[in-house]
């Protein structure tokens, strides 16, 4: 008896078991290859996005408390204290103490003055009279001063009874879930722009005029002091006024203004680089300052 025989599948080969000629369709199996290399480790992928917290779960109950590890961890946070326990037997009382020493005596007070001595009774000789009425009693002395006060004695040390047990610690109380910052609030609104039409802006103008006695030749450096000039009123200065950094200044030779690089100006004197050209004598040079101010 015999079985017909099975179409088996690619890379498979058929396998009579037995006599009965049963087939069956098996795999060839090769040899075991080695193991490849293990290929270069890939890219990290991108970050996912965070996902959102769950909810808090229900807490679970309390395992049972395990064995003590062979390491001391260390100190946990300390728990809520426990409550109070009870109030431990009050201990013995305590042996009295030595007897202080005896206070120094205080002075003894003054004797107070002797009472007057009451009259003599007045018998008749003979049969013995009564016996008089006593004498009324002397005033009662002034008390003499209280003497010092002893010193204390020292104070009895008692044994002070032994604490009580301390009461075991609360529960830790779960951590509550930290709350979500808060959006960042909105701008606020740009204040009022500040009035400036209460701004007032104030220039105030210096003039100095000068007349050289004699030539100037300019092609060497040429120095003239404030001392040689006056002001609009024909008073002589010691020094221009009005030079700052809120000020500028002209200078004027015979009615012509001059180039700001041809000379200089400071509180002291008008200074002239060398340069061509003459000044001749009497030909006016005039400095004029402007200076301005801010009045609120």
């Amino acid at each position: 008896m015999s079985r017909k025989k099975k179409r088996c599948l690619k890379k498979q080969i058929i396998i009579k078991r037995s006599l009965l000629n049963i087939y069956k369709c098996g795999s060839i199996k090769g040899k075991k290859s080695t193991r490849g290399k293990r290929g270069p480790r890939g890219r990290r992928g991108p970050r996912g996005f965070r996902g959102y917290q769950g909810s808090q779960g229900i807490q679970g109950v309390t395992g049972a408390t395990g064995p003590t590890g062979p390491y001391e961890g260390g100190s946990g946070s300390t728990g809520f204290t426990g409550a109070t326990g009870a109030t431990g037997v009050t201990g013995a009382t305590g042996e009295t103490g030595t007897a202080g020493l005896d206070g120094a005596t205080g002075t003894t007070g003054e004797t107070g003055a002797t009472g007057l001595t009451g009259a003599t009774g007045v018998g008749v000789t003979g049969a013995t009279g009564d016996t008089g009425a006593a004498g009324l009693d002397g005033a009662t002395g002034a008390t003499g001063l209280t003497g010092a006060t002893g010193l204390t004695g020292a104070t009895g040390v008692g044994v002070t009874g032994a604490t009580g047990e301390t009461g075991p610690a609360g529960l830790d109380g779960a951590t509550g879930t930290t709350g979500e910052t808060g959006s960042t609030g909105s701008t606020g609104a740009t204040g009022p722009t500040g009035d400036i039409s209460i701004i007032e802006i104030i220039p105030t103008v210096y003039r100095y005029f000068y007349f050289p006695p004699t030539d100037l030749d300019l092609s060497s450096s040429v120095t003239i002091h404030a001392g040689g000039f006056s002001d609009d009123d024909g008073n002589s200065v010691t020094e221009f006024a009005g030079l700052g950094t809120n000020s500028f200044n002209n200078l004027f030779i015979n009615g012509l203004v001059q180039p700001s690089n041809s000379y200089s100006v400071s509180p002291g004197m008008l200074f002239f680089p060398a340069q061509s050209g003459t000044i001749f004598a009497g030909t006016p040079i005039i400095i004029e300052t402007v200076q301005f101010n801010v009045q609120v």
